[in-house]
């Protein structure tokens, strides 16, 4: 009888061992940006051009890691087919539970960015989604003057700087010129709200000045006579992301016979 009750209190006491809380599963976000304004939610830099205008940021946050796990930043340039790592990794330091990040990356073509973590608490690496920055030509206008009466000439030159691998497509595009003129008798007119695709400007064939610039002669003319005036002309070529690398992905305007006069991208 004692040794069933032994026993019986025996079973009467044992607990099972709590088991061990897994590690939280590491989830990564991931945005871009740059100094110059998206275009439809699209991150955009120019190639050679200023330093806030030509470098995107890639940044974001890392949850469910610890001191020591690492982030890398993988890119995939326009033409290749895989993602590759563009620097070595960074060391993250969780605050609150959260890693943040950031790289500075300066791409000569459309390339898509991903960050990967790995270390004690990711013992299979996660992957963020994909972002991606688009990149468009660096074009400096120079040739302003004041017109002559009573025709108006306008004559620009366009100096347009573009990646080596890119020049031949961006080189052999066609211009689109778009004007738009308002006369009045005494007082200067408002200025134009739109503009309208001008068949009797001209566009020269690009003078080729070094493997990645070339310069385009636009020119303009106007009846002004003695009235009051004002003017506003445009100009564009017609994105081809998917055949070069540059420029934004769809149609952004270019080429319609009608584009506001205040439009922040045309291609």
């Amino acid at each position: 009888m004692a040794a069933c009750g032994i026993a019986g209190a025996g079973a009467g006491t044992a607990v099972a061992a709590p088991a061990a809380a897994a590690p939280a599963a590491a989830t990564v976000t991931i945005t871009t940006k740059s100094g110059v304004p998206k275009v439809g939610g699209d991150t955009l830099v120019v190639f050679l051009g200023s330093s806030s205008d030509r470098i995107a940021t890639v940044s974001g946050s890392v949850t469910g890691v610890t001191s020591g796990d690492k982030a890398t930043l993988l890119t995939r340039p326009f033409g290749a087919t895989t993602y590759s790592p563009a620097a070595p990794p960074v060391t993250l330091t969780p605050v609150s539970g959260s890693a943040p990040y950031s790289f500075k990356e300066t791409p000569n073509v459309a390339t898509g960015y991903e960050v990967q973590v790995s270390g004690t608490d990711v013992p299979t690496p996660v992957t963020s989604a994909a972002r991606f920055v688009y990149v468009t030509p660096l074009g400096t206008v120079t040739g302003r003057k004041p017109c002559t009466r009573p025709v108006c000439h306008v004559k620009l030159r366009v100096w347009v700087k573009v990646p080596t691998r890119a020049y031949a497509t961006e080189a052999a595009k066609h211009w689109y010129l778009y004007s738009r003129l308002k006369l009045a008798r005494s007082r200067e007119p408002t200025a134009p709200k739109a503009l309208e695709l001008n068949h009797n400007a001209t566009a020269s064939k690009p003078q080729k000045l070094h493997s990645y610039e070339f310069v385009v002669t636009i020119r303009y003319a106007f009846a002004i006579g003695n009235d009051a005036y004002r003017y506003a002309v445009n100009f564009c070529t017609r994105d081809s992301e998917t055949t070069d690398g540059i420029g934004l992905p769809g149609h952004h305007g270019c080429g319609d016979k009608w584009i506001s006069a205040t439009q922040a991208y045309l291609g």
